[in-house]
């Protein structure tokens, strides 16, 4: 096996050049290599810089925490760095905070992850403005991507607001603090194309949630200067042209209606769509990413906690502060790593419903109510590989609990320890990934998050940076033009190319391209038929066939993709797999690298 090397500090020969490789240098230092005049040349001929003087004194001089991408890599033998991560040379450096740094080979990494670097002073840029969260499906579901908006002043026509949200059936929600320059009487305005709402100091002072061309609504309320409120703007696209713009008039001798200046809003912390602005419990390198929902079906807002164990028994208690006692379901998300080989039993103890997944396979569905205890057949796993783990739950009426554990043949039941488990990233921090989107499902199990640019009877060619060469279809499975449950995925037959529509109906056929906003589809009872992409939800080309892979790389936009062989270098990861020849994808796209079993 490889073996990765450790060391500190970083020591400048007297003579024969620097021992530090550009390639491993962070940006800004690597720069000032090339051009701070404080390099001398000593008689001796080589180098000795002020810079790495610096090194020597300072070892966190190394790591710039609040540039460089941070990342926490876990080997073989089951030890974790993080630190500042690179890429050079065929191996992933981490540079901790105390200088330290370490060089792993790619056939030494168990999984990589990005993680967010210590916080950064907050600045002008990210004080003022909203909370805008863009959901890629009407009523607030679907994919939801964060960002502070300045102002709300958009006409996006008929065009999408964000990539890769599309241009129709899409919502958004702006949140924060208004906070007004004098007392008096507030006239709120809206224009908009489609429907929007208004509420200011928690009163709804607007309601046109109707499908119109764009226009004027007006809300009046009273405020105090200086004293910052809630405001909160939602607002959906149906079809056609997108418009929404929020204006004020500020009482006064003279008064204009004016867009909300970015100097009177107040975003709050980015972070999932809430029910509030902060989100509970501290962040911990192991646990589960929990996703908390005031329903039983695990959909709309949510609060995002991650919980170090599954241990939890909540009795008749709401299990967070803004969820409910009763009605609520929870989804917890990560790795969990094995200390040991061997065939493990899972066990749980739950009131209600519970169901339970170890890489990507169902091993447990209690989806019912009741208290009750329940087990899995055994699943073999491998010391020290990470597997993907998702936990659903649901609560009804009465007490509530989660109680999670595991056994082997030698080794009695006992709650799976936090140090097993890696929680997933928060939605909108780096790595956070969703279920089934829009996007590419290939036939060894990748699935790319892209639009379609161009669709043949050959090739199938991708939207996006960075993006693949153009994909044989006959490695494609699965064109989905909207997101689809994954229940409703996997209804989708065996063996049945065609297109599944919108209105749930299948047209049978095998895709011969996409030729005037026209899927063309071929078979033999009915000959060549052209279905309008528009009515399209999924389109069908062939059955899954996934093979065994040496890793999964996840992008930072929720793509997965399976590869048997990765190469890090210049700050990229290049991958030579058939399909994604000559795709070279930078650090900081990525998400994570988790090794197969």
């Amino acid at each position: 096996m490889a073996r990765w090397t450790t060391h500190t500090p970083f020591v400048v020969p007297p003579s024969g050049g620097s021992s530090l490789h550009p390639n491993l240098l962070p940006p800004k230092l690597a720069k000032a290599r090339t051009t701070n005049p404080a390099f001398v040349v000593p008689p001796s001929g080589g180098f000795f810089t002020l810079f790495t003087a610096l090194l020597l004194l300072s070892p966190t001089a190394w790591a710039d925490s609040n540039s460089d991408p941070h990342g926490e890599i876990t080997t073989q033998d089951g030890r974790h760095r993080a630190g500042v991560i690179q890429l050079a040379d065929g191996l992933f450096h981490v540079t901790d905070t105390n200088g330290q740094h370490t060089a792993i080979p790619t056939d030494d990494l168990v999984s990589f992850r990005l993680i967010d670097p210590p916080a950064a002073p907050a600045t002008a840029a990210q004080t003022h403005g909203l909370r805008a969260t863009y959901f890629s499906e009407p009523d607030f579901k679907g994919n939801a991507k964060q960002q502070i908006d300045d102002v709300v002043d958009f006409n996006w026509a008929g065009g999408e607001p964000i990539e890769p949200l599309g241009p129709d059936r899409f919502t958004v929600r702006w949140e924060g603090q208004v906070e007004p320059p004098v007392s008096g009487y507030y006239n709120f305005h809206t224009i908009s194309d489609d429907g929007v709402r208004l509420w200011v100091n928690e009163r709804m002072v607007i309601d046109r949630w109707v499908d119109q061309a764009a226009s004027e609504a007006r809300g009046e309320i009273e405020l105090q200067e200086g004293q910052r409120v809630p405001i909160k703007l939602e607002y959906y696209e149906s079809a056609g042209e997108a418009v929404v713009r929020l204006f004020w008039t500020v009482p006064g001798p003279s008064p204009t209606r004016d867009i909300i200046p970015r100097e009177n809003l107040y975003p709050g912390a980015l972070g999932v769509p809430a029910l509030s602005l902060a989100l509970s419990g501290a962040d911990s390198p192991h646990g589960l990413l929990g996703l908390y929902y005031n329903n039983t079906g695990l959909q709309g807002d949510v609060i995002a906690i991650t919980n170090r164990a599954m241990d939890l028994n909540w009795d008749q208690e709401a299990p967070l502060p803004g969820v409910n006692a009763d009605q609520f379901s929870v989804r917890w998300t990560g790795l969990l790593t094995p200390p040991e080989s061997g065939d493990y039993s899972f066990h749980a103890e739950v009131d209600d419903g519970m169901r339970l997944w170890i890489d990507n396979v169902r091993v447990m569905d209690q989806w019912k109510t009741g208290v009750f205890e329940t087990s899995s057949e055994p699943v073999a796993l491998k010391a020290g590989h990470a597997y993907p783990i998702r936990l659903e739950m649901f609560e009804n009426r009465g007490g509530a609990k989660m109680r999670l554990f595991w056994s082997r043949p030698d080794h009695p039941r006992e709650l799976i320890p936090s140090t097993a488990f890696t929680p997933d990233a928060r939605p909108g921090e780096s790595g956070a990934v969703s279920a089934l989107t829009h996007g590419v499902s290939l036939r060894n199990g990748s699935f790319l998050v892209r639009r379609v640019r161009n669709l043949d009877d050959s090739d199938l060619t991708l939207t996006g940076d960075p993006s693949p060469a153009p994909l044989p279809l006959f490695q494609v499975a699965r064109i989905y033009f909207r997101p689809m449950p994954d229940e409703q995925d996997a209804r989708l037959q065996s063996g049945r190319p065609g297109a599944l529509l919108r209105n749930g109906d299948f047209v049978d056929g095998a895709c011969r391209g996409v030729n005037r906003g026209r899927v063309l589809l071929n078979s033999v009872a009915l000959g060549l038929q052209r279905v309008p992409l528009d009515q399209v939800a999924v389109l069908v080309l062939s059955d899954p066939a996934p093979s065994h892979t040496l890793y999964e790389i996840v992008l930072r936009d929720g793509s997965r993709l399976r590869v048997k062989a990765l190469r890090p270098d210049a700050g990229q990861v290049h991958l030579s797999e058939s399909g994604f020849g000559g795709w070279s994808i930078p650090l900081q796209d990525l998400a994570a690298i988790r090794r197969s079993p």
